[in-house]
């Protein structure tokens, strides 16, 4: 692959020429997915226009917003952050309410992705309180996405009550301006992981197949954008207790070409969830430890993520039943130990993790007083002390 600089050197014609093909190139490859060759696109018309433009200027501000979010779907999540927050500081000084409730909503996504949902949602929380400022209905394009996204960030933090109405929300201006979009599918893959999460299985289920059914109508069978959805799928039928046609999903998914990261660790950790089910720990075993390595490569500037305690927890119930009790306190320890550094102040999801780590030392019988310490900690934590 040609550097940045070999690019420029052998593009003929008018620097803003070639800054705005470039712009084009990776906005078309950030809606493909491809967030490496967007970056390196997108940089190749930031360098220019720099020099070039004034920052006010929309061909200047459209970049950053491009690239924001291909090193976002990169996973550089500093670089993400460093480029939005570069975009809000501009058009806040411009006055412009609109453009800076944009950025918050960007910047909100960058932050969640990276490990700080509580961040995230302080982000969309800002921007929807400029857009009761301005006055914006729902079917204003950016206030519905800014609903959509504290929607899943409150669901990600375990507010399905209130996650779920902002969806439902969502869907209705969905529907109405075309009830088969892409748009409408990935609304109803957000709702139903709420439902699927708060135990609403009858009402997840049939709109994940909907939005399966759209999608592959809309985008293709193999499509990268189809996988979350087979996902949940999958995991609702796992919680079903269908647990062969889960498995058909989760391998189904695990052999899409250049499958992200954040899909494939999704698949591998409730694969490994079937298989313990089924009493196939061994094999449990090997796909939590890819699960465990992506999850520790994606969030190690984060410190965490609450998949990767979720992870620690399911290794160690394989590692129980395995009667390998060191790796299995391995485990525990290090879930409780996250959760107490990426939770800091919330009792609750505190407590949660240590509930959780008591529920697998419950199944020992000899270890019964390690089971009751652990609850006696997430009762006091709860309580505040």
């Amino acid at each position: 692959m040609a550097t940045v600089t070999q690019v420029r050197a052998d593009a003929p014609g008018d620097p803003l020429a070639v800054a705005a093909a470039a712009y084009e190139r990776g906005a078309a490859a950030n809606t493909a997915w491809k967030f490496d060759e967007a970056t390196t696109e997108l940089d190749i018309a930031l360098d220019i226009y720099q020099t070039r433009l004034p920052e006010t200027d929309e061909r200047f501000l459209d970049t950053l917003v491009e690239l924001g979010r291909a090193t976002r779907g990169a996973s550089d999540w500093s670089r993400s952050e460093k480029v939005l927050r570069r975009w809000m500081a501009i058009v806040k000084a411009k006055g412009d309410r609109y453009e800076e409730a944009r950025a918050l909503n960007q910047l909100g996504l960058t932050i969640d992705q990276g490990g700080d949902p509580r961040g995230g949602m302080k982000m969309f929380e800002a921007a929807l309180a400029i857009d009761d400022e301005l006055g914006l209905p729902d079917d204003d394009s950016e206030k519905n996405a800014h609903l959509h996204n504290l929607g899943l960030v409150l669901s990600d933090l375990n507010e399905h009550k209130r996650a779920a109405k902002l969806l439902e929300r969502v869907l209705v201006v969905d529907r109405a301006a075309d009830p088969v979009s892409v748009s409408t599918a990935n609304t109803m893959h957000n709702l139903a992981l709420t439902y699927r999460d708060s135990g609403e299985y009858a009402k997840a289920k049939p709109l994940f197949e909907s939005a399966i059914r759209i999608l592959t109508a809309k985008v293709g069978a193999n499509h990268p954008r189809l996988v979350p959805s087979l996902n949940g799928l999958a995991g609702t039928l796992l919680l079903l207790r269908e647990y062969d046609e889960a498995e058909l999903l989760y391998g189904q998914v695990l052999a899409f070409p250049n499958l992200n990261s954040e899909s494939r660790i999704i698949a591998l950790a409730d694969l490994a969830v079937v298989e313990t089910e089924t009493q196939r720990y061994d094999e449990a075993i090997v796909h939590l430890d890819e699960s465990m390595a992506l999850l520790e490569k994606r969030y190690v500037a984060a410190g965490g993520h609450a998949e990767t305690i979720r992870t620690l927890i399911k290794r160690a119930e394989a590692h129980v039943a395995l009667r390998n009790y060191s790796l299995a306190l391995r485990d525990t320890d290090a879930a409780i130990a996250m959760s107490m550094k990426i939770n800091a102040g919330d009792h609750a999801n505190i407590a949660k993790t240590i509930d959780d780590a008591a529920d697998v030392w419950a199944s020992v019988p000899t270890e019964a007083k390690r089971t009751k310490a652990l609850q006696a900690r997430a009762r006091a934590i709860r309580a505040g002390k």
